[in-house]
């Protein structure tokens, strides 16, 4: 017990300083058959996220607003027909996006824009609002474990699917949203991904706020007719292009680094919104 504890105590300790090398050797000492440990779920999570740290993922934080307001129909939405607005601001050098199924107006949601971009650099535990990723081996798979639609582009880069994973986020007795980051090739040369977000909105007037690193460049509409919001990510010497649309119940973004003008314009122009409609 003696031993099981001085690894629990170390284990403790690598959680708090961040150590992911320490937290592995621990955790492969600790006893299959030895008392839960508190600390090991988040332990996880501090490897997944150094594994995940290269990933084209966008940084986000969600805040959740509960509104008061009533539902109108347009969207078929996973069992009830639902309005679902999105608003989408550039704010401070971030990008700010609102969907909700409430009667939000334009001023109210960018007021709730500048609220959110001005809170997001305060102190907030994603440990507390965020679980697990879970981990893909198809699109097929994702696609079933979260009843969504995938739609790739027609013209798809020429790159090797490196890693799915998926996540999802409840936001009332009946309602939650479902992301999937689907990723190719390699950020550190040529990579292209696909975030992919499924709302189903069946209890009233729910709002969610998604707060990004990204910064608002342009907006372009596709040669298929679809508005993109054109954001751009900088880090670690690196520049990531975000082509990001809402369409009913989903939005998508496609992210792009190592990719000329051309080829982002020939990628985007082949995504067909029409398999989200409807």
């Amino acid at each position: 017990m003696t031993n099981t504890n001085n690894i629990k105590n170390k284990l403790n300790e690598a959680v708090e300083s961040g150590n992911t090398e320490l937290i592995r050797e621990m955790l492969g000492s600790y006893p299959v058959d030895g008392p839960e440990l508190s600390a090991d779920k988040f332990a996880r999570r501090i490897i997944k996220l150094s594994k995940e740290e290269n990933k084209m993922k966008m940084n986000i934080k969600k805040i959740i607003v509960i509104a008061a307001a009533a539902v109108t129909v347009c969207c078929v939405s996973a069992g009830a027909a639902v309005c679902i607005k999105s608003f989408g601001f550039g704010e401070d050098g971030k990008f700010v996006r609102i969907n909700t199924n409430a009667d939000m107006s334009e001023d109210e949601a960018r007021q709730i824009a500048q609220a959110s971009a001005e809170d997001y650099g305060a102190e907030h535990d994603e440990s507390a609002v965020f679980d697990d990723y879970d981990n893909f081996a198809t699109v097929e798979e994702a696609e079933q474990a979260y009843n969504m639609k995938v739609v790739l582009p027609e013209r798809m880069p020429d790159l090797p699917l490196t890693d799915i994973t998926g996540e999802e986020f409840n936001l009332g007795k009946d309602s939650a949203e479902h992301t999937l980051w689907i990723n190719y090739g390699d950020p550190e040369s040529k990579a292209f991904s696909l975030v992919i977000e499924k709302r189903d909105y069946n209890d009233s007037d729910i709002s969610s706020t998604l707060v990004t690193d990204s910064e608002l460049k342009d907006t372009y509409v596709s040669a298929k007719g679809c508005r993109f919001y054109e954001l751009e990510e900088k880090g670690d010497g690196k520049t990531a292009t975000m082509m990001s649309t809402d369409i009913g119940c989903y939005s998508c973004t496609m992210g792009y680094i190592g990719f000329d003008d051309e080829e982002i314009k020939q990628i985007t122009d082949s995504f067909d919104p029409e398999a989200y409609k409807g």
